[in-house]
């Protein structure tokens, strides 16, 4: 499971860490938490002068959903703020939902066995895992909401796994993945001030067991080409 490339936007190793991670733990389902395209271009806010014009973007970030659909040619995905963009703009403007192209067009991947769903739940050893895109800042308190095991993402600075018993005392978990951005590009000047920086990684299950991996760097800044 992997969230928050914001393609053209992303950290320039994070493929690379991805094939290793395929290439190491051969998962058979694979999971992107949302995202992909980052979609800076059409944002509501203010946007950054140095960046591409959105046809440009798009084109950038295409290219990049095809560099991952090489590597994940079936994927499963989950809505997300970011790569809805497209669809909340049309909805502000009065665009029938119908008259806009697919995700699957919007990304270029039509040729892939690529699916977007509002959520996705899962049941591993008898046990329900859902999966969605932003689960709060209490990501916890979302996972006892609903009652079972949670993964999500959207929050980039945030990376963690934690256990709860539910009522039937059966072991369930919050598990927030972290991303996969170059924190450095202008597309994220709005966290230039905060404290809190990037966790980079993602999360794979095994067995039924959550495990969360992370995207070491260097000092230099580039991925540090271990796997924990």
């Amino acid at each position: 499971m992997f969230a928050d490339l914001h393609a053209p936007y992303h950290h320039k190793d994070a493929l690379k860490f991805l094939a290793a991670l395929k290439a190491k733990y051969e998962p058979t389902r694979v999971f992107s938490l949302g995202d992909e395209l980052d979609n800076h271009a059409m944002s509501f806010w203010p946007t950054d002068i140095k960046l591409p014009n959105a046809t440009t973007e798009l084109k950038q970030g295409r290219a990049v959903m095809q560099e991952v659909a090489a590597l994940f040619p079936v994927l499963e995905c989950v809505d997300s703020n970011h790569t809805s963009r497209l669809y909340r703009a049309g909805k502000q403007a009065g665009i029938p939902k119908e008259l806009l192209v697919s995700y699957e067009n919007a990304l270029g991947v039509m040729d892939y066995d690529w699916t977007w769903e509002r959520d996705i739940t899962i049941k591993l050893n008898g046990a329900y895992v859902k999966l969605i895109h932003n689960g709060g800042t209490n990501l916890l308190n979302s996972s006892r909401r609903n009652g079972c095991s949670l993964v999500a993402a959207h929050h980039h600075t945030f990376q963690s796994l934690t256990y709860w018993a539910t009522p039937a005392d059966k072991r369930a978990y919050a598990l927030q993945v972290g991303s996969l951005i170059n924190h450095n590009s202008p597309a994220f000047n709005y966290s230039v001030g905060q404290i809190a920086k990037p966790l980079l990684g993602c999360a794979v299950i095994l067995d039924g067991k959550p495990k969360l991996i992370e995207m070491n760097l260097r000092p230099s800044g580039r991925w540090d080409r271990k796997i924990n």
